[in-house]
């Protein structure tokens, strides 16, 4: 999904204190679920994503991998919202995957969003497919 970004995109990214780990999600990634408070990297992606209409798309295919990203421990945090926990569910309904937070940038004291996200995965019935460090793939 890189391919379909503009450079001004990517750079606005890669300016955020973790872009580039959220870059190697995205080069993998065929659309985006998320929503997020106000000048949050979650909203940047959600706004980027949604002007190329492939943010919380309503409907997926098996071929497709979102790329999911949840507010963290910050002032107006909208954490894992009812809207993300359906367009997440709509995504498992149709055998896709989704790409989210490795492991270990799980365990940053922040990530409170990203927690309850692999909790919500977990309990939902989604596996781990593939881990790395700079992200984990869900089915």
């Amino acid at each position: 999904m890189l391919n379909l970004l503009s450079p001004t995109q990517i750079n606005l990214i890669l300016s955020k204190k973790y872009g580039s780990k959220d870059i190697k999600k995205i080069e993998k990634a065929t659309c985006f679920i998320g929503e997020g408070c106000p000048r949050s990297s979650t909203e940047l992606y959600y706004n980027i994503f949604n002007s190329i209409n492939l943010a919380n798309k309503g409907q997926y295919t098996e071929s497709d991998m979102a790329f999911v990203s949840v507010n963290g421990n910050r002032a107006m945090s909208l954490g894992l919202t009812q809207l993300m926990k359906n367009e997440i569910n709509l995504l498992k309904k149709s055998n896709g995957k989704l790409i989210a937070d490795s492991l270990y940038n799980l365990s940053r004291p922040y990530n409170i969003g990203e927690r309850t996200l692999r909790d919500f995965l977990f309990n939902s019935g989604w596996k781990i497919y593939e881990s790395s460090s700079d992200y984990v793939i869900w089915f």
